[in-house]
């Protein structure tokens, strides 16, 4: 008897307003990318987009305008912590290496992976996320 009233509580709290509305908020947000709180696929794919249009014209002030500082990169085999976008365009040759650069250019949206840490391209080389609810950044690079 104990089991029955429970089920009966449980289909009643499910079928109330309040509850509903919430699932349906909840699954509103389901896309693949949801998961690093990026609610639209356009976005990623906007960022996409804009990311291999600059790295395949060169716009190094357009790409460094999308890194995260302070963020570590691997140069010469050690890791180095790059602080400001000054010392990112010093280096940006030896950071924005041939691999790196083919990563992002070669990156088809399908094809990106997503988990908790991130949204990778290639085989690691660039990490994205959405940085405190505002815009979607290049939060890791990994040059080797």
């Amino acid at each position: 008897m104990r089991i029955l009233r429970f089920l009966v509580l449980i289909a009643s709290l499910v079928s109330c307003p309040i509850f509903s509305d919430e699932i349906s908020i909840a699954q509103s947000h389901n896309s693949r990318f949801s998961m690093v709180g990026i609610d639209s696929e356009a976005e990623v794919s906007d960022f996409l987009s804009k990311l291999q249009t600059w790295v395949n014209a060169d716009k190094r002030s357009d790409v460094v305008s999308v890194v995260r500082f302070p963020i570590s990169v691997y140069l010469g085999g050690l890791r180095v912590k790059i602080r400001s976008k000054k010392a990112f365009l010093e280096n940006y040759e030896r950071i924005m290496n041939k691999k790196v650069r083919s990563a992002i250019l070669s990156q088809k949206e399908k094809e990106l992976f997503v988990n908790w840490q991130g949204i990778m391209f290639g085989n690691g080389e660039i990490w994205i996320n959405k940085i405190t609810h505002k815009n979607i950044m290049i939060t890791a690079i990994n040059t080797t």
